[in-house]
């Protein structure tokens, strides 16, 4: 077929009639005859009135512009041939209609084209905003934003919570940089009103940027909440009521945070609390280790309560329980709960905290355990706490294989 094709196309010089050249005649221009059966007699008369070459046109063509350019059936024009070649000033043909026959879309794949265009037109638009992130200029704020943040905007300024808002991670950081810069820069006399609203409106964003996924967007709240606390509180003389307002409004989020499911994430919370907890500033209101006692809650993943059982630890031994908000009763209550929690590594690290607290105060720790017989040792857990206290008393008590060799001693010897 494509060899026929191709000697039917050079015999008919299809580029040349295709040009609308004036010389040739068009065998595209004859009439379309009306519908019949093939085993009519008029079909056979109308495929036996047409010249050779044209038949072969019409065999491989008809199918495509000659249906193209079907007139209604009713016209009278369809009753005589019209062989004249075109006007030379015929307008010149789309470059549709100029590829051949196999190669042309369909029409409603024409129409498909043009909804594509029409939809990419929109999406050109649309994507603006887009545009706009990219050249690092954030993109405007949403009415819910502008809602939730209007006492922020009014503060620092539409373009700055703007930043923070943003969909692109850098002008995120970029925000919380600059508000770093700002709040360093803040003149000593400025009035304590207008630093506590300041204080205030950057609390706001930094609880925001501390649930950002970016690790880098993350670093930058800790960095700014930590200037905050350590310096622009006391170089303006702000109260503890301003401190307790920055550790309560970012601690759970803080907490929340050491039980992500990103462990570079999970490390940088976990050491800026304990850092945190370490600020002078922040020692003296004894809060986190309130905060760190609350029993581990039922339905808390096993990432938060290791990370909760993990800083408790760390903080005990920096802390001790004089005037710091840990206390032997509240401890001991915490760890003997955790003792019950289905992963291994929190009922490990309680006991370990079991251990510690029998070290400082043995006495006060026992009251809060079961007393040491032989039925509480089944435990396993209390078993090993109980050799632990035997270990840290001086007094080892022989483990269980020792005791069966000197029973099976005493029996030989009896």
């Amino acid at each position: 077929m494509a060899r026929y094709r191709a000697q039917v196309y050079e015999q008919l010089e299809l580029h040349g009639l295709l040009q609308g050249e004036p010389e040739m005649q068009r065998p595209f221009a004859l009439p379309l005859q009306p519908l019949a059966s093939p085993s009519s007699p008029q079909h056979w008369k109308a495929v036996s009135s047409l010249p050779r070459t044209e038949k072969l046109v019409a065999e491989d063509s008809f199918a495509g512009p000659v249906l193209q350019e079907k007139p209604s059936a009713s016209s009278p024009q369809h009753s005589a041939v019209d062989p004249s070649p075109p006007a030379a000033g015929h307008a010149p043909r789309s470059h549709t209609e100029v590829l051949p026959y196999d190669e042309r879309p369909l029409p409603v794949t024409r129409k498909q084209l043009g909804e594509a265009s029409a939809e990419a037109e929109v999406k050109e638009a649309d994507s603006d905003v887009r545009r706009r992130g990219v050249a690092g200029e954030p993109e405007p704020l949403t009415e819910k934003a502008l809602r939730e943040a209007s006492a922020a905007i009014d503060t620092l300024g539409e373009a700055l919570v703007a930043g923070a808002y943003s969909k692109m991670w850098s002008c995120r950081e970029d925000a919380l940089l600059a508000l770093y810069k700002k709040l360093m820069e803040m003149p000593v006399g400025t009035q304590k009103e207008d630093l506590k609203n300041m204080l205030r409106a950057s609390v706001f964003l930094i609880r925001r940027a501390i649930k950002d996924i970016v690790a880098s967007v993350f670093q930058a709240s800790l960095k700014l909440l930590k200037m905050i606390i350590t310096q622009y509180i006391p170089k303006h003389k702000l109260g503890k009521l301003d401190t307790t307002h920055c550790v309560e409004r970012a601690f759970p989020l803080l907490l929340a945070r050491a039980g992500d499911s990103s462990a570079r994430l999970r490390v940088m919370a976990l050491n800026f609390i304990q850092e945190m907890a370490l600020f002078k500033e922040v020692k003296s209101l004894q809060l986190i280790p309130s905060y760190l006692v609350q029993p581990l809650k039922a339905n808390a993943s096993v990432h938060l309560a290791m990370s909760q059982v993990d800083l408790l630890a760390r903080l005990l031994r920096d802390l001790g329980t004089e005037s710091s908000g840990f206390t032997v009763d509240n401890v001991m209550k915490f760890a003997v709960s955790a003792l019950e929690h289905r992963v291994y590594e929190v009922r490990e690290t309680a006991v370990r905290i079991i251990l510690d607290m029998y070290r400082q105060h043995p006495a006060l720790t026992l009251e809060h355990l079961p007393p040491d017989d032989s039925a509480t040792r089944r435990n396993l857990l209390y078993k090993a706490i109980f050799e632990g206290f035997a270990k840290i008393d001086g007094s080892v008590l022989p483990t269980e294989a020792e005791v069966r060799a000197q029973k099976r001693v005493a029996t030989k010897e009896a």
